[in-house]
């Protein structure tokens, strides 16, 4: 059995805007459910005032691994 199938965590799903707002969330106490409404124009500003966020993605493919797997994923633009 995997660790991650075994490990315990806190949970605590919260949603986060563009700019780093928190809009939702965290609920420790249990089961929930959490929704936020979002602008999707600040994901627009965001990428703007983030400049050398969005430079460094659009540039170089970004590669994904996990321990428990041998081959690493990569996202590349198209």
């Amino acid at each position: 059995m995997h660790p991650w199938m075994t490990s315990h965590v806190a949970g605590g799903s919260v949603i986060i805007s563009p700019s780093g707002t928190i809009l939702a969330g965290p609920d420790y106490q249990g089961e929930c459910f959490i929704s936020a409404d979002l602008d999707l124009g600040h994901i627009v500003l965001a990428k703007t005032q983030f400049g050398g966020i969005e430079s460094v993605v659009d540039k170089e493919p970004c590669r994904c691994g996990c321990k428990w797997h041998q081959n690493p994923i990569c996202l590349q633009q198209k």
